[in-house]
Formats: structure tokens, C-alpha cells, sequence
């Protein structure tokens, strides 16, 4: 005999967990982390090109650059990842 349960009516009758936001904490702080240095760069793009004595114009190819090598790199690294567990992955994640 099979059961139906109902995902939703089961994740609402459930609290939050420590150990869930224990989780959901070093997910997220890596997530803000991994996008602020592409955030960064282009706020402070101008100062960038009045100190080197370029134009805004100029330093497009370098940011696109740095977003493409963000994007290799993902395809390069990415299919390693599954080669690792899970814990070994989340400790990376913490102490990184």
C-alpha cells in the first residue's frame, strides 16, 4: 500500500532546526561572499580609472575578462566537485 504525503503540509508542521540554520548560515554567507568582489569592482570602477588615468570605457575588457574567467573557471572546476563528499565540500565551504 502506498502513502501520499503532502510535502508542503509536512514542511509547515515542522519548526526550523539549529541544525538547519547551521547550514543554511555558512550557505549563505558563502553565496554574499563568492559575488561581492564582482559587486565591489564596479563600484569602485571610477576611482579605478581616474587613478590609472583611463577612461570607464577602458576598463570594460577587464571586467568582462574577470567574468569570464569566472565563468571557465566553473566549467573547468565545476565537474570535480561531485568527486568530493558532501561533509568535506561543507567544511571547505565553513572555513573558506
Amino acid at each position: 500500500m502506498t502513502t501520499t504525503v503532502n510535502v508542503s503540509d509536512t514542511i509547515d508542521r515542522h519548526p526550523i532546526t539549529a541544525y538547519q540554520i547551521g547550514i543554511l548560515v555558512p550557505c549563505m554567507l558563502a553565496a554574499a561572499f563568492d559575488g561581492y568582489d564582482t559587486q565591489a569592482i564596479g563600484y569602485t570602477a571610477p576611482a579605478i580609472a581616474e587613478a590609472l588615468h583611463l577612461s570607464r570605457q577602458a576598463l570594460g575588457p577587464v571586467f568582462s575578462a574577470a567574468l569570464l574567467g569566472a565563468a571557465l573557471g566553473a566549467l573547468g572546476f565545476g565537474p570535480l566537485a561531485p568527486r568530493r563528499s558532501p561533509v568535506s565540500s561543507a567544511r571547505c565551504s565553513s572555513r573558506c
